[in-house]
């Protein structure tokens, strides 16, 4: 999304309290993605933990079991869920971006601004002080919206990867529950063929 979406004629037409109030909104708006954004970290050290064990008591039974079956299983199982570790730490778990609410006083305390308030002022320092201070709040304005799309992206691409890593592993649990299931099966029939 473009950072300039205000037009000339609404920074002209807009006051400075309806700026003020449409940057409080999009500040707020800003705010809950950042929190959604910290919130999946939370979740996403979680899950990646829980996967870490399991990986680790499964890679264990693996190791050290002797049954044909539960060997088969157990590796299905371990390779649904190394699959969904190795996402979460390639993908998740990582230095992910995200843009802060607010916005830098650097790039609004420039020069250019300064003479583009004057200059439509014409030389009225208080209504080059007030043309300033509503285009300082349309730019955070258009900060907020900006900065509000970048970490909802940031949210959504996670979340693409938490579902792959979910996906994988409910396939090995599928699989494993079918092979469970067709053990059973033969046990059962055998034990069919031995009353005949």
């Amino acid at each position: 999304m473009e950072e300039n979406f205000i037009s000339k004629e609404m920074r002209n037409f807009i006051s400075i309290e309806l700026a003020q109030t449409l940057l409080n909104r999009a500040d707020l708006r800003l705010s809950s993605s950042l929190e959604q954004l910290r919130k999946s970290t939370d979740r996403a050290y979680t899950l990646t933990g829980f996967l870490l064990t399991c990986c680790t008591g499964l890679t264990v039974c693996i190791v050290n079991t002797r049954n044909p079956i539960l060997f088969l299983t157990a590796s299905i199982l371990w390779a649904g869920i190394s699959y969904a570790l190795w996402q979460m730490f390639a993908k998740v778990i990582s230095i992910h971006g995200f843009k802060h609410a607010g916005s830098s006083a650097r790039g609004y305390l420039q020069d250019k601004n300064i003479g583009y308030s004057k200059r439509h002022a014409n030389g009225d320092l208080v209504a080059a002080n007030e043309i300033y201070l509503k285009n300082c709040l349309l730019d955070s304005i258009e900060y907020a919206e900006s900065a509000y799309q970048y970490n909802r992206q940031q949210l959504s691409n996670r979340c693409g990867v938490i579902d792959k890593a979910m996906r994988a592993i409910k396939w090995s649990v599928g699989a494993d529950c079918l092979i469970a299931l067709i053990i059973e099966v033969i046990k059962l029939l055998r034990f069919g063929m031995s009353l005949i």
